[in-house]
């Protein structure tokens, strides 16, 4: 099973985090999980935002789900220009992202 998340609002990501976090504790057989965050919801993936948040995050990355920034995203709300958690990967464009997945096979999530 592969699954990809869509969050853009900033307020999402505790719950989107937990959802992650109980699919991969639930048996299933889930071969890859994708979180594409655009809109506000990239304010926590640029460094020095929020630190317990990035922490929850990395935890995530090393369970091996995919965190991905809309380009477009952080250019319009991180205009202090800081660069991105190092496990971020970085998409032109967020919604393109969310359809290629889909795509590929992916379910589509928006908790």
């Amino acid at each position: 099973m592969k699954i990809v998340i869509d969050i853009d609002e900033l307020d999402r990501w505790n719950m989107v985090i937990d959802k992650v976090q109980n699919a991969l504790n639930s048996g299933e057989d889930i071969e890859k999980i994708v979180v594409v965050a655009s809109g506000r919801a990239i304010i926590p993936l640029v460094q020095g935002v929020n630190a317990d948040l990035a922490q929850r995050l990395s935890i995530l990355d090393e369970l091996k789900v995919e965190i991905e920034a809309c380009h477009n995203s952080l250019q319009k709300f991180n205009p202090t220009g800081n660069v991105p958690l190092k496990f971020v990967k970085v998409v032109p464009y967020g919604m393109l992202e969310l359809v290629k997945r889909q795509n590929d096979g992916f379910a589509y999530i928006r908790p």
